[in-house]
């Protein structure tokens, strides 16, 4: 069996960035062994979620939308985020229903 106590102890921590859906800081970190060393961390507010949505007769429901990131044209599965406090289902929901105007019968995780 691993040893599971935490190596690490947090010397100082800056917040770098923030918006809506994630915070970036800047840690300084010591480990047990004495070295010490910078760590960038993104802590998300906000949890993603997909639905493959499939039809009684099998047929799969796509979203096509330009995407800015990539900087073209895709199709992809309904999505979207949710705080990370909100039920996982209940946005995966809502997400359907916003994105196709569809609502399930049942979903299976």
């Amino acid at each position: 069996m691993s040893d599971r106590r935490n190596p690490w102890v947090t010397l100082s921590r800056e917040r770098r960035y923030e918006d809506r859906y994630l915070g970036l800081d800047l840690d300084q970190l010591r480990h047990e062994s004495g070295r010490e060393h910078p760590h960038v961390a993104l802590r998300f507010k906000v949890f993603g979620v997909a639905v493959l949505p499939v039809d009684p007769q099998g047929r799969v429901s796509l979203i096509g939308q330009y995407r800015y990131v990539l900087d073209r044209f895709t199709w992809e599965l309904p999505r979207g985020s949710g705080p990370v406090s909100d039920d996982a289902l209940a946005t995966a929901r809502r997400e359907l229903q916003e994105e196709t105007g569809d609502e399930a019968g049942r979903f299976r995780e």
